[in-house]
């Protein structure tokens, strides 16, 4: 099971908020030595910490998840462009949703609710 930032101070001897300012790369600003900023990376790096997006969304009130609205997932030319999308965006470290609507009037109710209730960042 992963690590939380939590077991990650308490390993280090740290305090949770020195470990996530280093993780946010906020550690220059916060005034964390270069020593102890290299100790928490190499730490974080050596136990595959990977942060929860879940736990971030709650702290920041905002996500880094895009919305994906399909009509017909079985259409090959969308299923393709889901793919692609998807490749991308976790390449640059954003999550993605997929909505299939059951019925396709609906769509516009989805688009605003959901939107809003998820914390999207953006809608397609």
């Amino acid at each position: 099971m992963a690590k939380s930032i939590k077991e990650i101070a308490q390993e280090l001897n740290v305090s949770k908020s020195t470990v996530s300012l280093v993780i946010n790369h906020k550690a220059e600003r916060a005034r964390i030595s270069k020593g102890l900023e290299s100790r928490v990376l190499a730490y974080v790096e050596k136990v595959g910490y990977k942060p929860n997006a879940l736990a971030k969304s709650l702290a920041t009130g905002r996500s880094n998840t895009i919305g994906l609205i399909v009509e017909n997932i079985g259409d090959s030319f969308l299923g393709h462009l889901l793919c692609m999308l998807r490749n991308y965006s976790e390449k640059k470290g954003i999550t993605s949703s997929t909505v299939v609507p059951l019925e396709i009037h609906k769509m516009r109710g989805i688009s605003s609710i959901q939107c809003w209730k998820r914390r999207w960042r953006g809608l397609f």
